[in-house]
């Protein structure tokens, strides 16, 4: 019989985590899985524990690549994965409890949307918890706070805007992720971004925003690597740029506000206080909000200091 869903799960030496990856895996208590695990290289001894779960799971089974990044790793699975939707589950996360069993009932009652997601909460390595992704960036959207899923009217105006998709928050529909294309592995980073854009454009997607993963924001991880981040949020920009309706011009200013601010943080953090206040200006001048003001401000600060030195 066909799964359900097939959980895919890149990892790439992390021993340390990936026993919690798994119990919470347990915890979803659902039926019809299979579990993909793409061993990307590992030198930690993830061979070995997942040679023990082997044993513990009938649903597993371990995929051997050779350090060819997460992207082609989940793309790799992707190929692979017989369940009709995949749930995406990085080594480093933990889903809470109910989260698969949340949205395979959505999809079994929605068969034509394509992608949901859910709101998360930030972890530190010492398992302190944080604000979640949603409280922090503040969506427009109906569905901010609700735990019932609901549609965005317009998803890829919505998720351009701002990425409101956790990697490890997404179930999407397995012929849809090979329609178009899986992840964008070219990209130095932000593939899943772009990938949920792609399905945006062409299919319904759906968000909940009851906080459902718990996502380990640990030193050293991908997202830490700014010049590649502003790199990738252009490239996925600049392929939107022609669109021309209200909502798609909105997402577009509102996005480029957002690079520009971190690329003024980048030029504040590598000593080119000037150059991060003019990026900051640039940024009010398309968001003239109390917050990028007060960055404004503070960026002033630190030049009118290093100019009196």
């Amino acid at each position: 019989m066909r799964p359900i869903c097939s959980i895919v799960m890149p990892t790439r030496n992390c021993l340390a985590y990936l026993p919690k990856a798994f119990a919470s895996i347990r915890l979803q208590q659902v039926e019809g899985l299979e579990i993909l695990v793409v061993d990307d290289g590992s030198t930690d001894g993830t061979d070995a524990f997942l040679a023990q779960e082997v044993g513990r799971w009938p649903v597993l089974r371990v995929l051997s690549t050779d350090g060819i990044g997460p992207a082609r790793a989940r793309n790799y699975a992707i190929e692979r994965a017989e369940g009709e939707l995949v749930a995406f589950l990085d080594a480093d996360d933990v889903w809470l409890e109910h989260k698969l069993a949340r949205q395979l009932a959505y999809h079994a009652a929605n068969p034509d949307v394509a992608l949901t997601g859910t709101d998360y909460r930030f972890v530190n390595e010492a398992g302190q918890t944080f604000s979640t992704f949603f409280d922090l960036v503040k969506p427009d959207e109906f569905f901010f706070g609700a735990p019932a899923f609901q549609r965005l009217a317009d998803p890829c105006a919505a998720l351009l805007g701002c990425n409101l998709i956790g990697t490890s928050t997404a179930v999407a529909r397995t012929a849809v992720l090979r329609e178009v294309g899986g992840f964008p592995a070219e990209l130095p980073s932000a593939s899943d971004w772009a990938l949920w854009l792609r399905i945006a454009d062409r299919h319904p997607v759906a968000l909940s925003g009851a906080t459902l993963v718990d996502y380990l924001d640990r030193p050293g991880s991908v997202s830490k690597n700014i010049a590649a981040r502003i790199a990738a949020l252009h490239a996925i920009v600049d392929a939107y740029a022609d669109r021309t309706s209200p909502a798609m011009v909105k997402s577009i200013r509102r996005v480029r506000t957002q690079i520009t601010l971190v690329e003024a943080e980048a030029d504040l953090a590598a000593g080119r206080t000037w150059a991060s206040l003019v990026g900051r200006l640039r940024a009010f001048a398309g968001d003239p909000s109390p917050e990028i003001a007060r960055g404004i401000a503070a960026s002033l600060l630190v030049g009118l200091g290093a100019r009196s030195i």
